[in-house]
């Protein structure tokens, strides 16, 4: 669930009475409770008798959006910060695995929340900064991000842009399609004309596919502090041309990806992405075809494909059943694999 905290607790709101006796306030005055995440007894009720209730109603974790600024009696106190510190250590509960959802807090952010990177506007410079964006933050070790895929607002409305913001959504660490409540934004691709519908299924199946896969690498993320997704140059550290292939990144151990992040040519209706591939060969995930790498080139896609590149070698765990919902453990799984010459596989 979404929450705006700072605004306090309000005299309408179920637990209002309850909280307020317990700080010392007269329900019958129904003043607002302010929210001050410096005072400890404010917030060990604001967890015990607002918060924690809902979660035994159902709530899983919570959603910190826009906190930055203000009501806390400690001048330069970053109320952001002790929000994500105090809903991380309060998660852990029960002995529960610790997660919340939030907004950047600084450097160490990483530390606490999965991020999330605010509204986005819906433009193709938004969508051509988030590959680059979300790849660079592992070089401090801020490997969770989550983005309004899709745009939030403002902007406009494209079907094609629609369509490449979902591959590439599919292609990062949390897939999260979300916007504001406004008649001209949707997220459902039913919304879109059939085009970029059948892309977005296409590509949102996909994402389910890659479950086994995501898993492994996300587990590695834990143990080792290797990102899911990172800059070439942390595999490859003598490539150069580093701000030429700005949004090219490593998905995992086994994909290079470059997504599709400017308008496609009116003619051909193709999309070009450049980017670099380092020595040895690579195959195309989505239609089978070898390149040679140690070079520079640029690709070009139609709408229902990405340049995403498996090196030669990888065998990819890939859920089989499409039409199960949800990550759990899969009862059978697809090994899609990258052969080539003088590739063998032994079991």
């Amino acid at each position: 669930m979404n929450l705006h905290p700072k605004d306090g607790i309000r005299a309408y709101e179920d637990a209002y009475e309850t909280l307020a006796e317990h700080l010392g306030i007269d329900p019958k005055t129904e003043r607002q409770i302010e929210f001050d995440v410096s005072d400890r007894k404010f917030m060990e009720a604001y967890f015990e008798y607002l918060l924690n209730p809902m979660e035994k109603q159902g709530v899983d974790f919570w959603w910190l959006d826009w906190q930055q600024t203000g009501h806390t009696k400690v001048e330069g106190y970053d109320t952001l910060w002790m929000l994500n510190h105090c809903h991380y250590v309060d998660s852990a509960k029960d002995g529960n695995r610790p997660l919340t959802f939030s907004r950047y807090a600084g450097i160490g952010s990483h530390r606490y929340q999965v991020g999330f990177s605010g509204d986005s506007a819906t433009t193709w410079e938004t969508l051509d900064f988030q590959p680059y964006f979300t790849s660079t933050a592992s070089n401090v070790g801020y490997s969770w991000w989550s983005h309004d895929i899709g745009g939030h607002h403002q902007g406009i409305r494209d079907d094609e842009l629609y369509a490449r913001w979902v591959q590439y959504g599919v292609f990062s660490p949390i897939n999260r399609l979300h916007c504001t409540d406004n008649p001209f934004c949707h997220k459902e691709p039913w919304t879109y004309n059939k085009d970029a519908e059948a892309v977005a299924t296409k590509f949102l199946r996909l994402r389910h596919k890659l479950v086994p896969y995501l898993f492994t690498m996300m587990y590695r993320n834990t143990e080792d502090g290797i990102p899911l997704i990172r800059p070439l140059y942390h595999k490859y550290p003598d490539m150069d041309g580093n701000d030429k292939y700005k949004n090219e990144y490593l998905f995992g151990n086994d994909f290079i990806i470059s997504p599709i992040t400017q308008k496609g040519d009116y003619v051909s209706n193709m999309g070009e992405a450049p980017l670099w591939l380092p020595e040895g060969k690579f195959v195309d995930f989505f239609n089978g075809r070898i390149y040679d790498g140690g070079r520079e080139l640029k690709v070009y896609r139609t709408l229902d494909e990405m340049p995403v590149f498996a090196k030669i070698g990888s065998i990819i765990p890939l859920c089989a059943d499409t039409n199960q919902n949800g990550t759990d453990n899969p009862s059978s799984i697809e090994l899609l694999v990258f052969g080539g010459k003088n590739f063998e596989i032994h079991f």
